[in-house]
């Protein structure tokens, strides 16, 4: 988190081009994010990996499901005919930052095996993210196929195909995608920094509705998550996964998509800068409650 100050501080007091935001975005969506998923799967996964974690594809596609049927309904209630505030927590309440931020942190505390079987679980929960997500933000009314035809989609299926065709990658290709992977987790962090610093920090605070929204993003539904499959007897990766899905903090493609799409992202602002400050608490929390929920060592 100390890149995350950093880009904040840098932002708030000027020091930095007014597009610098936008351009290290770019850079993130089309070099940085999927340099690192195109690495990590090409690398360490392979056809018998693929057959061993099949199950983590299904326990993404159910969760994601059942995710979208309890969400909208608790999102209407929430936004209270308020149609824009219902789509942003229609996406927000769904998904979590698991790309620019879980990615580079569960690769930073359980290493680059671990961040493929992630991966590898957050596929379909990438697809719906990147259609059905996109979708509900913008306000649209149907999916539009282009909206896989982006470098982070396309990286996820060449590394697929790569593992489950056993390909392997030269090594100057391996050292470029490592080189560039690497900068996923600092330069992700610096853009949210930066964003976050257009926000009145105080006014964001007295904000009495997001703290609900917060708390329900972070706290409540991951706990939901753990009531309903504890006692089904999910366990492993597969219960820990979905915890680490659940409980990151709302990401930036609200602010993204609909800034590009000339919307208002006061709203999207708020509630992501209230999720960066109480999760610095809760994310840790939760790893260690379904870590251990889990089995895992």
């Amino acid at each position: 988190m100390c890149f995350f100050a950093v880009g904040y501080v840098l932002a708030r007091r000027k020091l930095l081009p007014g597009d610098a935001p936008r351009a290290l975005s770019r850079l993130l969506t089309l070099l940085f994010c999927p340099a690192l998923t195109l690495g990590s799967m090409a690398e360490n996964l392979d056809r018998a990996g693929i057959r061993e974690n099949a199950g983590l594809l299904l326990t993404s596609a159910v969760v994601m499901l059942v995710s979208i049927f309890a969400v909208r309904p608790l999102s209407r209630a929430l936004a209270r005919g308020d149609d824009d505030l219902r789509r942003i927590l229609d996406y927000n309440l769904l998904y979590g930052n698991f790309g620019y931020i879980g990615y580079p942190m569960i690769q930073g505390v359980f290493g680059d095996a671990a961040l493929s079987r992630f991966l590898l679980f957050a596929t379909p929960l990438s697809v719906v993210c990147y259609t059905y997500g996109r979708m509900v933000l913008e306000g649209r009314k149907r999916v539009s196929l282009g909206f896989l035809l982006t470098p982070l989609s396309l990286s996820l299926f060449a590394g697929l195909l790569l593992g489950a065709l056993e390909i392997p990658l030269p090594a100057v290709a391996t050292g470029f995608l490592d080189a560039a992977g690497d900068c996923m987790g600092p330069v992700a962090m610096l853009v949210t920094g930066m964003t976050l610093s257009r926000m009145d920090v105080l006014g964001c605070l007295r904000e009495e509705k997001g703290y609900l929204f917060v708390a329900l993003r972070l706290v409540l539904l991951p706990l939901a998550a753990l009531a309903v499959m504890y006692p089904l007897g999910v366990r492993g990766e597969a219960l820990f996964f979905t915890g680490c899905f659940m409980c990151f903090p709302f990401g930036a493609n609200p602010v993204v998509f609909r800034e590009a799409m000339g919307l208002d992202v006061h709203k999207a602002l708020g509630m992501t800068l209230l999720s960066y400050i109480f999760s610095l608490v809760t994310v840790p929390i939760m790893f260690t409650v379904f870590r251990n929920l889990a089995g895992l060592p």
